[in-house]
């Protein structure tokens, strides 16, 4: 025998020793097959809880930016609320400085004074309100019968006051259009 035909025979009776030696009985094997099945299982399981973790760990962070949002828009809400009353106190206090000045100034009604006075030269200051009087003096000069003792009288209502029923007011003028109605109108009724 050559070389070459001991070695092969060498190699396929070590591979038979190899065999023989390296060959497990049937329940060791099946032993081994149920633990792997094991490990399998175990790792699908584990799978699915590191999915179902990670899918509670996205919805916890999905609420906590929820919760940022909410707290974000609350905040962003309070801070426009406040502007809100800060221009109502503002408001406020340059109203009750117009009363004050129109009560001084002894106007007829406040009301019309708040509603007619003109607001541009009026400021408001750190709690202080400044302008006032200025506007309160050109509105009280442009329209004097704001201003107690300065009302402008207003011709009388016929029938009303002491005045005859026949509407006469004592201006020969009115009377002298009065009879002209009457005239057209002899039985009074002016509907």
């Amino acid at each position: 025998m050559t070389e070459e035909e001991k070695a092969k025979v060498q190699g396929t009776e070590g591979a038979e020793e190899s065999e023989q030696t390296d060959s497990f009985n049937r329940t060791y094997v099946e032993g081994l097959r149920g633990e792997a099945a094991d490990w399998r299982t175990k790792l699908r399981d584990s799978e699915k809880n590191v999915e179902n973790l990670a899918n509670k760990l996205k919805t916890f962070e999905d609420a906590q930016k929820s919760e940022l949002e909410r707290v974000t828009e609350e905040k962003t809400n309070l801070e426009q609320q406040l502007k809100d009353l800060v221009l109502q106190a503002k408001a406020s206090s340059v109203d009750t400085a117009i009363r004050l000045e129109s009560a001084n100034a002894d106007v007829i009604n406040v009301d019309d004074v708040l509603a007619l006075i003109d607001r541009e030269g009026i400021e408001y200051n750190d709690g202080s309100v400044t302008g006032v009087q200025k506007a309160l003096k050109k509105l009280l000069k442009d329209r004097a019968y704001l201003v107690k003792g300065e009302e402008k009288k207003v011709p009388p209502t016929p029938g009303v006051g002491g005045e005859s029923l026949d509407g006469s007011t004592g201006d020969p003028l009115d009377n002298a259009f009065l009879g002209l109605l009457q005239s057209a109108q002899p039985d009074g009724d002016f509907s």
